[in-house]
């Protein structure tokens, strides 16, 4: 087998409507390019990652960063709203490097592969779970054989069948880091402690089926175990001084005997390492948080979403609002810091239950939260809906960034729901409860430099083009 050259990119997002919360200038690697990286170094490749956000990378002049590679294959991967980075990134490739593969992947290629192949300067499009087809494709396999794989034949475009999932994800070998620019990155406004940080995740799959989410793994979920998740931490700490874990898996809390022995682990093995993961309201008791508080976690995520509980049942969320408070105040009792994640705009929204989504966020004792409003993404029940009935307002891949109305709703039209959109961060930030509490918490110089920029954005936030 010949030893291969791949270049992996993680385009920008440089859209027009770049969200506010991105002034404070947080940026965290993606989890999904690392791990190909190192499944492919574990078959003897060589690997290049390029992370364009981190990079600054301009999609109309990417040449002065990729010119000086000569990859025998290009990856790039593309959630919906990178798209037209993505796209033009490949173009880039096509010039700089005429005859190289160019494979796309990631969640919005795999739930729309016809539409990316539609573009000449893509070759291949890898659906679902990539490690494996796109190491199979780098090492020559015949793409016709390639389960998860879509590609341009001559005589049209071809759709293999679905790629099975991996049954075991400690199988992984460990992400493959050493290819990122860990000294660069930081995790957002108030969630984290301590710094150096990176982000982890435990595990692939939800078997929750909310309408607003597309899930790339499947409602399977497959968890590492426990000694494999404390062995790659020691190893971060060891070998690269990671003393800050930001865990991403869809429900960190969903299993409790997991998290117990987990939480065992990290107390006795690692214990100057912090963390922060999401969990679910309906997930958590007091045992399981006063664990993961003495295990280091100082901050849960939980998805709230709305304040209505018609639009909870509209969107299957699944969750009831006194849930939500019964769960943040066992967090804040337990020593954990409580934040939320909230949309504006959903299927079935008012001005009423948009207004219900604000004043439970007001009423909640939790120290960050993060509205968007709800996007329509290709794969969802939520953009079935909205296609059947003709309410999307656009195609335009750019603008489906959780800052811009893309559907029209009965109840509610695009400028209202931004309008709300807006007054839900301006009454949640610009509070003096906030202002004090931040100021009370503050552990670095950084933090405050960030609330000063998070206070200034939220005080001049205005749509594009208004």
């Amino acid at each position: 087998m010949a030893i291969r050259n791949v270049l992996l990119i993680d385009p920008p997002y440089l859209g027009r409507n770049v969200h506010w919360w991105d002034h404070v200038g947080s940026h965290m690697p993606g989890l999904g390019l690392p791990s190909l990286a190192a499944w492919l170094e574990h078959r003897g490749h060589r690997v290049y990652i390029v992370d364009g956000h981190v990079e600054r990378m301009d999609v109309h002049t990417p040449e002065r960063l990729l010119a000086r590679f000569r990859p025998d294959l290009v990856g790039i991967t593309a959630m919906t709203p990178v798209v037209p980075a993505a796209l033009a990134v490949a173009r880039a490739c096509r010039r700089l490097f005429p005859g190289v593969p160019i494979v796309l992947g990631g969640a919005h290629p795999t739930v729309l592969p016809e539409d990316v192949l539609a573009h000449s300067e893509v070759d291949f499009v890898v659906r679902g779970e990539g490690e494996v087809t796109l190491a199979e494709l780098v090492e020559g396999s015949d793409p016709a054989t390639l389960a998860g794989l879509s590609w341009r034949a001559v005589d049209g475009i071809v759709h293999n069948p679905d790629r099975p999932l991996l049954p075991d994800l400690d199988a992984l070998p460990s992400p493959a880091w050493h290819l990122l620019p860990l000294s660069r990155y930081r995790p957002g406004l108030g969630t984290y402690r301590k710094l150096p940080a990176v982000s982890l995740m435990t595990a692939r799959g939800c078997p929750n089926r909310c309408t607003y989410c597309f899930n790339l793994f499947g409602h399977q979920v497959r968890r590492q175990t426990p000694t494999r998740v404390v062995e790659e931490v020691r190893r971060l700490r060891a070998v690269h001084g990671i003393r800050q874990i930001q865990f991403y898996d869809d429900t960190f809390t969903l299993r409790k005997d997991w998290v117990l022995e987990l939480c065992g682990r990290f107390a006795r093995e690692v214990p100057d390492v912090a963390w922060t993961c999401y969990g679910r309201v309906d997930t958590v008791d007091a045992d399981m948080l006063d664990s993961m508080a003495r295990a280091g976690c100082h901050q849960i995520c939980f998805g709230v979403e709305s304040g209505d509980p018609e639009v909870l049942r509209t969107v299957e969320k699944h969750i009831t609002i006194d849930q939500v408070r019964t769960a943040v105040r066992l967090a804040r009792e337990a020593g954990i810091r409580p934040r939320g994640t909230f949309m504006i705009g959903n299927q079935g929204e008012t001005p009423a239950s948009m207004q219900r989504t604000i004043d439970l966020a007001l009423s909640l004792d939790i120290d960050v939260a993060l509205f968007s409003v709800a996007t329509p993404y290709p794969g969802t029940a939520f953009y079935r809906w909205a296609e059947a009935e003709g309410r999307l307002v656009t195609r335009d891949w750019g603008q489906y960034d959780r800052n811009s109305t893309t559907v029209r709703l009965a109840g509610a039209d695009p400028e209202t729901v931004w309008a709300f959109h807006r007054a839900a961060y301006r009454a949640f930030y610009l509070r003096p409860k906030f202002v004090l509490r931040y100021g009370l918490q503050l552990r670095h110089l950084r933090h405050l430099w960030d609330g000063f920029r998070v206070l200034a954005a939220v005080g001049t936030y205005r749509r594009v083009g208004a």
